[in-house]
């Protein structure tokens, strides 16, 4: 079994996964429940309230909000591909360089 060191590739790409994908969760969450605070209607509502809730919503910082949930979406694709390539190279480390293409999507 190899020794990883701080310079080696792998250590650096597991450490900016868990930054990004942390971070990706926390803005997740933390864009999502500001939104649902916002006066949403419930699932009786008419025509007339519904077009207002989605008026009021696409104006100043829920619009702001919608957005960084979208970039933290990315982050968390990003954190979920990373995590894959992870797990890939420390089983293939552990078979001795037979490589795991099953969690990178390949036959």
């Amino acid at each position: 079994m190899t020794t990883r060191t701080s310079t080696d590739p792998w250590v650096r790409l597991a450490r900016i996964t868990a930054v990004i994908g942390l971070s990706s969760f926390v803005l997740l969450f933390g864009t999502i429940i500001p939104l649902a605070a916002v006066g949403e209607p419930p699932f009786t509502a008419s025509n007339d309230e519904a077009r207002a809730y989605f008026a009021n919503v696409s104006v100043g910082w829920p619009q702001t909000a919608t957005a960084l949930s979208s970039v933290a979406g990315i982050g968390i694709l990003w954190f979920i591909v990373g995590l894959s390539l992870i797990s890939a190279e420390l089983r293939a480390t552990r078979r001795g360089g037979q490589r795991s293409h099953s969690y990178l999507g390949c036959c």
